[in-house]
């Protein structure tokens, strides 16, 4: 009898020791703009949050945050208030698009910005070219100094006035420690940092262009404890262990 007790106690100890360091892959956050007007609503919420985080919408900066954009197309997502000429201006007059990831349980790790649009009308190109639009994204932790994901790149490159967009790929973050693994409370605050757009009326942001979320952070989240399972197995165990007592007590 106690020795079939210990093999069970020991069948589910492995169990939750391997359970234990399990994740599986999800979408953390996920923004979908279709339908959108106006550059959409300051701090726009996730059409997409996984359980095991908080994420506070993506939002402008810059003056007139909360205003209606002017020259935004229907659904995109962005700002007008784009009047840097290179990224250190940029981030001073608070030229970027925002969001931030909180982890409510341990072991959280993001994995990758999925590939997604920009959207950019130009309002004169005869004084600033398309391809003088460029943007960078950067993050941070726990309130430490922000760094630059992966380097400035050129948000269109088709040349005309009016309304241009370009698809960009995913962008890696699996090689960023402190995005892997973050412990419970980890805030992670990202920045898509944008500039070029000091002539004229611009507007630059997101776009949509495909069914559902068109911005996606995807990671990895530690799967929940199957407590159900553990409860069925303890009460099996007992079970069995109830009936060899009686049957010996015989």
């Amino acid at each position: 009898m106690f020795k079939t007790i210990r093999v069970l106690v020991a069948l589910l100890g492995a169990a939750l020791i391997s359970h234990a360091s399990a994740t599986q892959a999800a979408v953390i956050a996920g923004w979908d703009f279709s339908g959108l007007t106006d550059g959409g609503p300051n701090n726009l919420s996730a059409s997409t949050e996984d359980p095991a985080v908080a994420v506070q919408g993506l939002a402008r900066n810059g003056p007139g945050p909360n205003d209606p954009q002017a020259n935004a197309g229907v659904g995109t997502f962005g700002s007008n208030a784009l009047v840097a000429q290179n990224q250190a201006d940029a981030i001073t007059f608070g030229s970027y698009l925002s969001f931030s990831i909180t982890t409510l349980e341990p072991g959280v790790s993001l994995t990758d910005i999925a590939a997604y649009n920009t959207w950019v009308h130009d309002q004169d190109p005869s004084t600033l070219p398309p391809s003088d639009f460029f943007g960078v994204w950067q993050y941070r932790t726990d309130a430490n100094a922000f760094a630059d994901i992966g380097s400035s790149f050129q948000l269109i490159t088709s040349g005309g006035t009016g309304q241009q967009t370009k698809t960009q790929s995913a962008l890696a973050l699996s090689g960023f420690s402190d995005l892997q693994s973050m412990d419970s409370g980890t805030q992670a605050d990202f920045r898509f940092v944008i500039w070029g757009a000091g002539y004229g009326a611009n507007y630059a942001g997101f776009n949509s262009f495909q069914a559902g979320d068109d911005l996606i952070i995807n990671g990895t989240v530690p799967v929940p404890e199957p407590s159900t399972a553990m409860l069925a197995l303890v009460a099996v165990a007992a079970g069995i262990a109830s009936a060899r007592l009686r049957r010996s007590v015989k």
